[in-house]
């Protein structure tokens, strides 16, 4: 590629073989093309990095308790327990629940509908805990229902939580 500088403008072009091809642009034509350039090259930045939606979502880990010792459940098997926590909220008008994924030892982790995270706000949080497939009811005995739940938190940053279901209250 050539580019040569002229009095009135800079000339873009190749040279292959005895066959010369290019462009004239004239000075203030290339600073347009350069402006144009560092424009596009912000925009795609800016959509590359989500338009900042990563900072209105928060990252929730956390574990159960039960008097201050894990609560947990047999999840694998022949006959896995029901363990479940969900983060009951509204967003934009809706309500919407974020379930958690929880291992037996009873640490979850909230990823959201898209595995980065759950937007900002006030959850009620629920448990439940039973049998294989239900069976033998909630043994927490609906305490922690979507209609009975004491447990609430307001999510504004990244939190790891603490859930004693012997008190009935949430820490971070």
């Amino acid at each position: 590629m050539t580019r040569i500088r002229t009095g009135k403008g800079t000339a873009i072009g190749s040279e292959i073989g005895s066959q010369r091809s290019g462009i004239c642009l004239r000075n203030s034509d290339f600073r347009i093309l350069t402006s144009l350039s560092f424009l596009l090259v912000f925009a795609l930045a800016l959509l590359s990095s989500g338009c900042g939606g990563g900072r209105d979502v928060v990252r929730v880990t956390g574990q159960l308790v039960k008097d201050g010792k894990p609560y947990g459940a047999k999840l694998d098997g022949a006959q896995p327990e029901t363990f479940a926590v969900d983060f009951v909220g509204t967003v934009k008008d809706a309500n919407v629940i974020f379930p958690a994924t929880i291992n037996a030892d009873g640490s979850f982790r909230v990823g959201g509908s898209d595995g980065r995270g759950i937007p900002r706000g006030h959850y009620r949080i629920t448990v439940l805990h039973s049998g294989f497939v239900g069976a033998g009811g909630d043994r927490l005995q609906s305490r922690y229902s979507a209609e009975e739940t004491p447990l609430v938190v307001d999510l504004n940053e990244n939190a790891k939580l603490t859930i004693d279901l012997g008190a009935g209250n949430v820490t971070k």
